[in-house]
């Protein structure tokens, strides 16, 4: 099984986490990955975020790069 590798990461501008503590969850796809974040953008609920980044990570090597933002 190959371990997911799109990592999700939202906050609100008034708020933020920085770092891990904007860490939303990991994806199979980046598709999905941002999928998720619109979705965030647009949410009616407390959940809403302001904007979302979508990491590929590469577990072999620890490195990332963005693929989305939003």
């Amino acid at each position: 099984m190959t371990a997911p590798r799109y990592l999700l990461f939202a906050g609100v501008d008034y708020y933020p986490g920085g770092g891990w503590s904007d860490f939303g969850g990991t994806f199979a796809t980046a598709e999905e990955a941002k999928a998720e974040g619109e979705a965030l953008l647009v949410s009616k609920t407390s959940s809403r975020m302001d904007w979302f980044q979508v990491v590929e990570f590469d577990v072999e090597t620890g490195e990332g790069e963005e693929v989305a933002s939003g």
